[in-house]
């Protein structure tokens, strides 16, 4: 090897014998490793592992009941914007506050509530005494301090007006002339009831409110979105309202057996009845149909359910989702419903029951849908034209 000038020979000896010794050293290593491959390959045969079961279903089961309580919780902890659950607050207050005034536009404020033998108002005596006949004694004026209470709660919920004591204040107030005069309660003053509290409970008084104003004046507003639970509650409510009555029609004339003919028989009652019955004879097919819908109404009311959630995640896939979107499944139900109702209450009288009803049907809709309803409306009302006042004229 030809050294360049000034290096020792001596420099190139050291070299080479390292490179050799690092030769060795990896060739030591290889049949180290070799030697341990055969003999773990040996130990392998000799020794076979023995045969594990399959446990892929262990960890699912487990990561299912772990994520189901996430999930109810997250579930039932959704938001969702006020509009909704502000809407029922007004028509559910709208509708009481309009059965109230029709009692008194009657005179039946101490027929219905005072006690006897002038007035139905026994639920208000004896040792069963409702609270507030034993608090105030049962006489006409207690009956008309039931009515002004109820009155001006149902305004203030309306209004939005401490809107979570107005609700309790109308519902125990409700409850009490339902004791009064047990006669006269219904089963939709129940349901109202029940809905009263559930308002209580919730953000309803979010928009639309004298509370929200306040707050927003006190740089205290409320949030975008609030507890979207209350509005499934309620949904939840109606729907089994629906299904129950559905179910207790048992008589045969809400049925094939006997033609259909309920809704007509019904009309002929001058109880039910609001206009005469002669009408009813050259619509009699049509009145048959409408009975078949009511019933195909009442029982499919569950559908609305899986419908209400396909239509808010109609992106996922699915054939059923796919198709109920597409053939608008859950607004024929809604339609029907609202048919349903308004046919009730123009041609029976059967008091606040078609509009309490209908004051719940904001529920069945997405917030979104609202919205987009409100912004509509509020496009399409006619404002005032500012008049142009040309220069130098006076403004008067």
């Amino acid at each position: 090897m030809k050294r360049s000038k000034g290096t020792p020979a001596s420099t190139d000896r050291p070299a080479e014998g390292a490179a050799k010794e690092d030769a060795a050293e990896r060739a030591a290593k290889d049949d180290t490793d070799d030697a341990a491959e055969d003999a773990a390959t040996e130990d392998a045969v000799a020794h076979p592992a023995p045969i594990e079961r399959s446990t892929a279903g262990t960890p699912r089961r487990r990561n299912i009941f772990r994520r189901a309580p996430a999930g109810w919780v997250a579930f039932w902890d959704r938001r969702e914007p006020p509009t909704t659950l502000a809407l029922v607050r007004i028509l559910v207050a709208a509708v009481l506050l309009a059965d109230l005034l029709q009692s008194r536009t009657y005179g039946l404020v101490e027929a219905i509530w005072g006690p006897p033998p002038e007035g139905l108002g026994w639920g208000g005596v004896g040792n069963a005494a409702s609270a507030a006949g034993r608090w105030f004694g049962a006489s006409n004026d207690t009956a008309w301090l039931l009515w002004w209470t109820g009155v001006i709660s149902s305004l203030c919920l309306i209004a939005g007006f401490l809107s979570r004591i107005s609700a309790v204040v109308l519902a125990l107030t409700w409850a009490q002339l339902g004791w009064m005069s047990p006669d006269s309660d219904r089963g939709i003053d129940f349901l109202l009831r029940a809905v009263l509290m559930v308002l209580a409970a919730s953000q309803c008084h979010a928009r639309w409110s004298v509370d929200a104003w306040l707050r927003r004046r006190f740089g205290r507003p409320f949030p975008d979105e609030v507890p979207a639970w209350p509005r499934y509650l309620l949904l939840l409510q109606l729907v089994w309202v629906y299904f129950s009555a559905g179910h207790n029609k048992t008589d045969g004339a809400w049925g094939p057996l006997e033609g259909y003919s309920a809704l007509a028989n019904i009309l002929t009652d001058p109880h039910f009845a609001r206009f005469d019955p002669s009408w009813i004879a050259p619509l009699y097919p049509l009145l048959q149909i409408a009975t078949a819908l009511t019933m195909v109404f009442e029982l499919g009311s569950p559908l609305m359910l899986p419908l209400t959630y396909w239509s808010a995640t109609r992106d996922r896939p699915g054939f059923l989702r796919r198709w109920a979107n597409r053939l608008r499944l859950r607004w024929v139900w809604i339609f029907l419903g609202i048919n349903f109702h308004i046919g009730i209450g123009v041609t029976m009288r059967l008091g606040i029951f078609p509009w309490g009803m209908m004051a719940l049907f904001p529920v069945l809709f997405h917030p979104e849908e609202l919205i987009r309803a409100e912004a509509w409306v509020m496009a399409h009302l006619p404002r005032p034209r500012s008049r142009s006042i040309a220069p130098g004229s006076p403004a008067g």
